[in-house]
C-alpha cells in the first residue's frame, strides 16, 4: 500500500512535490502554487525490471526503463532513464489501483486516467 513520505526535500525554483512509495511503486507528484497537479512520475517493479511512467501537461506521457549502471565496470553508477518504446506493463494499472487506496482520490484518479490513455495507444 502506498504511503506518503513526509518531509520530502523541496528544490528552490521547482514545483512543490509529494512522494508516495511501497515495495513495488514510487510516485512523485508535482503541484503548482494553487495546488493543482502539474506532473507525476510513477516508477514500478523497483527490484526486478525498474521502469517509470512520466506525465507532464506540456510533454504528455513517456515510458522509461531505468538502467541502474550496475552491470558495468564502474559500479555504483548513477541510474539513467532511457525511453522505452516496448510498451508499459498492463499490470501496472491493476497494481497501482490496488496500492493507491490510501492516497488522495485526485492523485490516484489522474494517474489511473493517464495510465489508461497510454495503454490504449
Amino acid at each position: 500500500m502506498l504511503r506518503e513520505h513526509v518531509g520530502v526535500r523541496q528544490h528552490a525554483g521547482e514545483s512543490h512535490r509529494r512522494f508516495f512509495w511501497d515495495d513495488y511503486l514510487q510516485l512523485y507528484v508535482w503541484f503548482d502554487e494553487d495546488e493543482r497537479i502539474v506532473g507525476f512520475e510513477l516508477s514500478y517493479d523497483l527490484t526486478s525490471d525498474y521502469r517509470a511512467f512520466r506525465w507532464k501537461p506540456a510533454d504528455g506521457v513517456e515510458h522509461y526503463r531505468v538502467d541502474d549502471g550496475e552491470g558495468r565496470a564502474m559500479k555504483k553508477a548513477v541510474p539513467v532513464m532511457r525511453v522505452d518504446r516496448s510498451g508499459i506493463d498492463p499490470d501496472i494499472l491493476v497494481e497501482f489501483t490496488a496500492r493507491s487506496e490510501s492516497i488522495s482520490p485526485e492523485i490516484s484518479l489522474l494517474v489511473k486516467q493517464r495510465l489508461r490513455e497510454f495503454l490504449a495507444t
